[in-house]
């Protein structure tokens, strides 16, 4: 486990001066822009993007620290070999599929989450938790066009993913999330697990969007 005391420690990881580091950490404005996307559903989803320098110094960040973190193995996104298809898979031919959605998401997401889950105390000194906290999050939430958002979307979940999937293990029951939406499969009550998993987000400050509850119909051999 390499552990980051010094801030020169920091610089060799990353590949970018102290200047550089703190100069954009302390301008975030600057290096953000704000754009539209339509959305499937309709409407448009509101992306804020970080400019080159402060992508490559997040992309940095994910490829050289956030990599070797641990995540869920129930987390289907946002890493290497994940798939939609890894996601639907341990779901095909299985009695009943429950699909519950977390509303705003990367949005409920906190600095403090961040700098708690993903720049430990124990392996990082402190002001170098806050500096990369600040790089790669933005006012009131984790910024959706940034390369290090989804990794970190991961690491917050970390424990609530094994708290999801300890208790769906106990009553047989398969459990995967893709990013924001999170399916269950096998057989179960379904008001029961809704209510479950919905007061172990509320503990992490997140919600469901309840709008967005689904019980796909089953076909046989498909998920």
């Amino acid at each position: 486990m390499i552990v980051y005391r010094e801030l020169s420690s920091i610089e060799q990881a990353l590949g970018f001066s102290a200047k550089v580091l703190y100069s954009v950490a302390n301008t975030l404005p600057r290096h953000y822009h704000r754009v539209e996307i339509p959305k499937a559903s309709g409407g448009t989803r509101v992306l804020t993007v970080p400019d080159e320098e402060l992508k490559r110094i997040q992309r940095a960040i994910a490829e050289k620290l956030l990599s070797y973190e641990p995540i869920s193995r129930c987390a289907a996104a946002y890493h290497r070999g994940a798939s939609l298809l890894k996601n639907a898979s341990p779901h095909i031919g299985k009695e009943k599929l429950l699909k519950l959605d977390i509303r705003n998401f990367f949005d409920s997401i906190t600095y403090a989450q961040i700098k708690e889950s993903a720049f430990p105390a124990d392996r990082y000194a402190e002001p170098l938790r806050i500096l990369l906290a600040r790089l790669c999050y933005y006012q009131d939430g984790l910024p959706q066009g940034a390369p290090s958002s989804p990794m970190l979307s991961n690491i917050v979940m970390r424990e609530t993913d094994r708290r999801i999937e300890l208790y769906c293990s106990e009553r047989n029951v398969r459990y995967t999330r893709y990013s924001d939406d999170l399916f269950f499969s096998g057989a179960f009550d379904e008001k029961e697990l809704e209510s479950f998993v919905g007061e172990t987000l509320r503990e992490k400050g997140f919600f469901l969007n309840r709008k967005k509850t689904s019980s796909p119909p089953r076909r046989s051999g498909r998920p």
